[in-house]
């Protein structure tokens, strides 16, 4: 199951990043890795440590060399698909930075521990990227 994860991430990336070699790793514990010069992203896939639990996907670390272009908005859109498919009921983010914390609360992520982790239930998050949508479109 990770291994078809981790292809679909490789496509999203490839697409959105215009990268012709794969660019995710598999690490320790089922996470999954890119850490290219436009991206930086690491995703916990069926991992429980606390406070996460096995239905959660967590975003470890995100970064992009260019920022306020949407490409926060496409991954998370891109992560709503996969965690229905691969049944996740939530998504977590675990940075501690500004600009994470930012990001959490943009797209209505609850804090649940100390400015250190954010979760959001999946169907929450698909009607918060639909809406934003629709402001754009307005």
């Amino acid at each position: 199951m990770i291994q078809n994860f981790q292809n679909d991430l490789s496509s999203f990336i490839k697409t959105n990043f215009n990268y012709k070699a794969d660019p995710t790793t598999l690490g320790y514990s089922n996470t999954l890795g890119v850490n290219r010069k436009r991206v930086e992203l690491y995703i916990r896939f069926k991992t429980i440590c606390n406070p996460w639990k096995d239905d959660t996907l967590v975003i470890a670390r995100i970064a992009f060399q260019e920022q306020r272009k949407g490409n926060g908005r496409k991954l998370l859109s891109f992560l709503v698909n996969q965690a229905q498919k691969y049944n996740y009921e939530k998504i977590g983010i675990e940075q501690t930075n500004e600009k994470a914390i930012n990001f959490a609360n943009k797209y209505g992520f609850k804090n649940v521990s100390e400015n250190k982790h954010w979760i959001i239930n999946v169907s929450d998050l698909k009607n918060e990227l639909n809406s934003y949508n629709d402001k754009e479109v307005n």
